[in-house]
């Protein structure tokens, strides 16, 4: 279980799914799942059941999805970059039909340097940069 994490995700994911044989990744992907669906309980557990936790590297979970993403009121869209970028966890969102949603999660090793970009993330401040600097419009103040 990682630490940062405020809300049920993988001890619950362990106890509850009886789940013996989670990954590093596989604890790291539920925690995040958890505080981004605000205790991993709330999404569908019989998708959560269906996940391979015991991967190293890629968490897929196949959700019912009937809901909006937005970035500020319904944060969602907003946490996911926060939190996937705090982690070093890269997030895939992978419409399957229109009921299901995939969600991805792999992990990166750095932030910059020699590792290839497959592999590394900027934190989410020098994103935000990298981004702004391709337009030539200014945030509003």
């Amino acid at each position: 279980m990682i630490e940062d994490a405020q809300y049920a995700g993988a001890d619950w994911v362990k106890l509850s799914l009886k789940v013996d044989d989670m990954s590093p990744l596989g604890e790291q992907a539920a925690d995040l799942l958890g505080d981004l669906f605000l205790g991993i309980y709330h999404m569908n557990t019989s998708s959560l059941r269906k996940a391979d936790w015991s991967n190293q590297y890629m968490i897929r979970v196949q959700l019912p999805w009937k809901e909006s993403i937005s970035t500020y009121d319904g944060d969602l869209m907003t946490r996911m970059v926060v939190l996937s970028h705090d982690r070093l966890l890269r997030i895939d969102l992978e419409p399957i039909n229109f009921y299901y949603m995939g969600i991805m999660i792999s992990k990166r090793h750095g932030r910059s340097g020699e590792i290839f970009m497959s592999e590394r993330m900027p934190s989410l401040e020098s994103h935000i940069s990298m981004i702004r600097s391709c337009y030539a419009i200014k945030p509003v103040e």
